[in-house]
């Protein structure tokens, strides 16, 4: 729960209409299944998948450490 707040949160930096519903589920003035609208939850999907991808490529663009035996090894 709280990793899907922190994405609607961050979503609601670039789209005002999430940042608005957040408020007003936080004031409550509208009920909490307001940030589950389809939509936003497509949207959280969304940025939860391009997230993992450049994790990803992060994951592989750093170079594989040696293993402690492996220096032992080469003294």
């Amino acid at each position: 729960m709280h990793q899907y707040l922190d994405q609607i949160l961050t979503l609601g930096v670039k789209h005002p209409k999430i940042y608005q519903s957040f408020v007003e589920v936080m004031h409550m003035t509208k009920p909490a299944h307001t940030l589950f609208y389809p939509e936003y939850i497509l949207r959280v999907l969304g940025q939860w998948i391009v997230s993992q991808e450049a994790q990803e490529v992060a994951v592989e663009d750093q170079p594989i450490p040696k293993l402690l035996s492996e220096s032992r090894r080469s003294r």
